[in-house]
């Protein structure tokens, strides 16, 4: 349902596959290209990043003081990569619903 597009990223668990799978639907439909959407990288980044920040939030006082430092750099250098990755899928999809749009005004 419509409703889990957006419950799916803020739910616990499901969180962690279904809004790639959301993407993939998206992709699927829209950029029709044979091969498996190229969402992977991004999602993957997008998690690493997230498990890093609960990590950053578990051990913050038991690591001492550079380890969280550690981590949170960690974690922002993969939501950077994740950020980049999504740029990419966002253009990707915008590029293929134009397409799909101007030919259906041509028809």
């Amino acid at each position: 349902s419509s409703v889990w597009v957006w419950l799916g990223w803020i739910t616990p668990i499901v969180n962690f596959w279904f809004p790639k799978q959301v993407i993939d639907d998206v992709w699927r439909s829209t950029v029709r290209d044979p091969e498996e959407p190229r969402t992977g990288s991004w999602w993957g980044a997008f998690i690493a990043a997230e498990v890093l920040i609960w990590l950053h939030g578990l051990f913050a006082t038991a690591l001492g003081s550079i380890g969280p430092v550690v981590i949170w750099v960690l974690a922002a250098g993969m939501m950077t990569v994740a950020g980049v990755g999504w740029i990419r899928v966002v253009r990707t999809i915008s590029d293929a619903q134009d397409a799909l749009a101007s030919r259906a005004v041509v028809s």
